[in-house]
């Protein structure tokens, strides 16, 4: 089951299972990204870890090029040479997975703190303002970390999504079309696929009450 293949059939307005409902509720596109983050610094540390057993493997014939007098060739030349590209690629990759380790360090706190981009404002403009936003802060000091947290939160309301938005009644029960206030954005006429997809996210049940309430909506006249 993939996600866009759900959303396509949101986008044509046909009702889903229970299953792509049970899907979509459970769908956790931060689980995802940090997943393909880890995969990103374990890919860099297996590079860093190649580029050591080269230089190693290069600074053994290098020493043995030496011992053996070929000062007369090239051999020594190349030989230095590939080793210095080595540890140039190798101080690359070793910057790589420090980069990469440090934006790790940040969502998992902005995580922590339960902090997301509000309804609108898309992903890449919210985690470029909180890199900003930690630009040369200590991730290893807990106290300059959940400050820095507490001034962007205060900085930057309009781009943090407000706790409590959802597709749940006043109580936090699931709630039924009949006692949903908003426009149903499963509606032919209020069809709304931001929102639609927010409530199948947060409010499966909410959202599969909707759809039906909305398959029974008369057709529409000519």
């Amino acid at each position: 089951m993939k996600i866009k293949d759900i959303l396509a059939k949101v986008a044509k307005k046909e009702n889903l299972t229970d299953d792509e409902l049970k899907f979509l509720s459970e769908y956790d596109e931060q689980k995802l990204t940090d997943a393909a983050a880890a995969n990103a610094r374990k890919k860099a540390e297996q590079e860093r870890d190649g580029f050591k057993a080269q230089v190693e493997k290069l600074t053994g014939e290098l020493e043995e090029a030496k011992k053996a007098g070929e000062t007369g060739n090239d051999t020594i030349a190349k030989l230095q040479k590939d080793v210095a590209a080595l540890l140039k690629a190798n101080r690359d990759s070793e910057a790589k997975i420090a980069a990469q380790a440090r934006a790790d360090a940040i969502r998992k706190a902005v995580g922590s703190a339960k902090m997301s981009a509000a309804k609108g404002i898309s992903a890449a403009l919210f985690d470029s303002a909180v890199d900003a936003a930690f630009n040369g802060v200590d991730m290893n000091d807990a106290e300059v970390v959940k400050a820095t947290l507490e001034k962007f939160k205060a900085d930057n309301p309009a781009l943090i999504a407000v706790d409590g938005i959802g597709g749940v009644d006043q109580q936090g029960k699931p709630g039924s079309a009949e006692q949903y206030s908003g426009a149903n954005p499963f509606s032919k006429k209020t069809f709304n696929l931001t929102k639609g997809i927010e409530l199948m996210r947060e409010n499966p049940q909410l959202a599969k009450s909707l759809q039906e309430a909305a398959a029974k909506e008369p057709p529409e006249s000519k």
